[in-house]
């Protein structure tokens, strides 16, 4: 956010989804799951990932 412009309020909306746990030890399997999961999710919603 540009400086001065905290205050500024923006209308609209915000969706969250809870996804289930992924569980692992493996911190580079852990992360490109969960990258996986959320592009599935943003593509099934009809957002396209880039």
């Amino acid at each position: 956010m540009p400086p001065g412009m905290e205050s500024n309020l923006n209308s609209g909306s915000v969706k969250v989804i809870i996804h289930r746990p992924i569980e692992g030890n493996d911190a580079e399997k852990l992360c490109t799951d969960a990258r996986n999961v959320i592009a599935d999710t943003l593509l099934l919603h009809g957002y396209g990932v880039h």
